[in-house]
């Protein structure tokens, strides 16, 4: 069946079903990893093959250090989940992970640990892919950002 088939040559598949069943179109995902977005309902930011890798076009453009300003910016910038695929960095190796300086490549392979250490939901399907539910960004009564999940 079709399922099937596009689990078996697309191997972000089972992630995007999983997101597709949960989001709608105004959902954003942040999309590591990966260069393709076919059968995505949602807003992904990501990058393609021939670009600057996403994360680090991200961290560059908001000046960002570590996993912990990177969470803290995407929430702010409103994103749900951040998708990471990583069978597509380790078959991509260099070309992928080479683009990237070492301290941004230290802060994506550093992601689940931290999202793990925050409380954050992680969601592992199959084909090494990881999903991280971001907390919904709020303001408190003072005007600062504040996260819950």
């Amino acid at each position: 069946n079709r399922e099937e088939y596009m689990t078996r040559h697309l191997s972000y598949w089972p992630a995007f079903q999983y997101l597709n069943d949960r989001t709608d179109s105004t959902t954003k995902v942040f999309v590591i990893g990966d260069f393709r977005l076919y059968g995505a309902n949602f807003q992904a930011f990501w990058a393609d093959w021939f670009n600057t890798p996403a994360p680090a076009h991200y961290m560059r453009t908001n000046t960002l250090v570590g996993p912990d300003a990177f969470f803290k910016k995407v929430i702010e910038d409103g994103f749900s989940w951040i998708f990471i695929n990583n069978g597509e960095m380790a078959a991509q190796g260099p070309f992928y992970s080479g683009r990237m300086s070492a301290e941004e490549w230290k802060t994506v392979k550093a992601l689940p640990t931290a999202a793990e250490a925050a409380g954050y939901e992680i969601i592992r399907v199959p084909k090494d892919l990881l999903l991280i539910k971001l907390p919904k960004k709020q303001t408190n009564t003072t005007g600062t950002l504040a996260a819950s999940n």
